[in-house]
């Protein structure tokens, strides 16, 4: 088995690490795989997506990767997306997305973690957080159990708002939304160069000590969580809001 994880503030990375201690299995960072475009060989029988939700769908950073990866054909797909309350209707585009690669779908499963969408949400306070993790915790459990078994995932009764939220909402959102003209640096960067790294499109350079994003934004919320100094805003969205990021269950 091999999990390949995507994260943007720690959410799905922790769930993958969790899972991959209970079970036998290779782990692989997408984000690894998207700064530095290699190529990866998948050769196992069964791949473990473990990645964000980005309303209510698969993250496209994810998605546009997987239509140019080669996979092979029959290798069972499982998808595990961390959310801030559910996926909705993202096992259609899931389906949809594994017929096209060659993959066979064995479903999506949701997985509520703190929300880091800080430029429309909120997050959670940190005793808050800690306790949302704990019950994903308990979801692990039961997420491995299917992957132990070679189950496909259960199907979610999906509703008129799901289809909706995954369907129109989506597209307009990565239209109109996803952009990233509105962050903004304060004084206090000390231009460690953490937000460049971090950036899973190298869409982040450091231009005179301080960071410039050069257009291509997938709204991951990596730099803006994890900046030391809480130096970067996104227009007046993340004024006063806290940020979130998940840096000590990672290792």
């Amino acid at each position: 088995m091999q999990i390949l994880h995507y994260s943007g503030t720690g959410n799905s990375t922790y769930i993958a690490k969790k899972i991959h201690q209970k079970i036998d299995s290779e782990i692989i960072s997408l984000n690894e795989v998207f700064r530095s475009q290699k190529e990866l060989t998948l050769n196992d029988d069964t791949l473990v997506f473990v990645t964000p939700t980005y309303c209510w769908r698969l993250p496209r950073i994810v998605s546009e990767w997987m239509k140019r990866q080669h996979f092979r054909h029959g290798q069972k797909a499982y998808f595990v997306m961390t959310c801030g309350d559910d996926f909705g209707n993202a096992n259609k585009w899931l389906e949809g997305l594994c017929r096209k690669t060659g993959l066979t779908c064995m479903g999506g499963i949701e997985v509520v973690m703190p929300e880091n969408y800080i430029t429309m949400f909120t997050a959670p306070s940190a005793e808050l957080s800690q306790t949302i993790i704990e019950c994903a915790d308990l979801e692990v459990e039961e997420i491995t159990a299917y992957l132990r078994r070679g189950e496909r995932f259960p199907e979610r009764e999906v509703n008129l708002r799901d289809r909706l939220f995954s369907g129109v909402v989506n597209d307009l959102f990565f239209k109109f939304i996803v952009k990233d003209k509105k962050f903004r640096v304060l004084d206090s960067c000390v231009g460690c160069g953490i937000c460049e790294k971090g950036c899973p499109l190298n869409n982040i350079r450091l231009q005179n000590g301080r960071p410039v994003w050069n257009g291509d934004c997938t709204h991951c919320m990596a730099c803006i969580c994890r900046c030391p100094q809480q130096a970067i805003e996104y227009g007046k969205g993340s004024l006063g809001k806290r940020r979130y990021y998940l840096a000590d269950k990672q290792d």
